[in-house]
Parts: C-alpha cells; sequence; structure tokens
C-alpha cells in the first residue's frame, strides 16, 4: 500500500467546451456513483497545469489545453494537509469516454 504524504497538491479541471462543462462519475470509497471534475494528485516532478491536462486524458480520454487557476481549496487536519488547485481549461480534441 502506498502511503499518503503529509502535504499534498491536487488539481481539478473545468474543461469547458461551447456551453458545457466536462464532469466525471466516481466508481469507488464513499463517494461512488456521485459526480466530479476530472483530477488527481501531482506525480513527483509533474508542473501543476501538466497535471491537470494528463488527469483530463487520462479520466476522459480527452485532450485539453491549461488557461489559468480559476479556484483554490486548503483542506488541513491533524494528519495531513491538501491543497488543491481548479484549472481552468478548453477542449483541444478528444470525445469523452469511460476510464473503466
Amino acid at each position: 500500500m502506498q502511503s499518503i504524504p503529509g502535504n499534498i497538491i491536487s488539481v481539478g479541471a473545468f474543461v469547458v467546451r461551447q456551453q458545457s462543462v466536462l464532469v466525471v462519475r466516481l466508481t469507488y470509497g464513499p463517494t461512488a456513483g456521485k459526480y466530479s471534475l476530472p483530477g488527481g494528485w501531482l506525480d513527483v516532478g509533474e508542473d501543476i497545469d501538466s497535471a491537470a491536462a494528463r488527469e483530463v486524458e487520462e479520466e476522459t480520454g480527452v485532450q485539453a489545453r491549461c488557461l489559468g487557476v480559476i479556484g483554490l481549496r486548503v483542506r488541513a487536519n491533524v494528519e495531513r494537509s491538501q491543497t488543491d488547485l481548479i484549472w481552468l481549461l478548453e477542449h483541444v480534441s478528444g470525445e469523452p469516454r469511460s476510464d473503466d
């Protein structure tokens, strides 16, 4: 089992295409079945904007370009803190598909 570091950075992706926003349906854990923005943790040495575009492609098959940060959320407790950066991305190519 992978250990979770004490301080983590994650990204969320708000991908816009015409009048639509891309969302994913979560498939495991206590939030299974709920909808969310694509996103996840940064890989070691990865740029934050690259992580947002990578997560979108991994989770949906859509290629998107980062335009800028539109949100920030910090959650902290005794064990760890998490900083979430929400990025605005524009759809470049590809049609959404499940990552099953």
